[in-house]
């Protein structure tokens, strides 16, 4: 996946399973598709932690 500096990319929620402890330590793990939260959710939670960064902005547009 190619993603350009400044730019907002969704590329889905994921559920992870099989993590004893930590992800960085473990070799083996699941990662399943998952409906929730979805685009919106996240793009508005985003957007919320952002303001005023100029980030905020891009999350805006990237809802529409």
């Amino acid at each position: 996946v190619d993603i350009k500096p400044g730019t907002v990319n969704y590329l889905g929620s994921y559920h992870v399973t099989g993590i004893d402890e930590n992800l960085f330590k473990t070799d083996t793990f699941d990662i399943e598709l998952s409906n929730k939260p979805n685009r919106i959710t996240i793009l508005k939670h985003l957007k919320e932690v952002t303001k005023g960064t100029g980030w905020d902005e891009k999350f805006s547009s990237a809802m529409k």
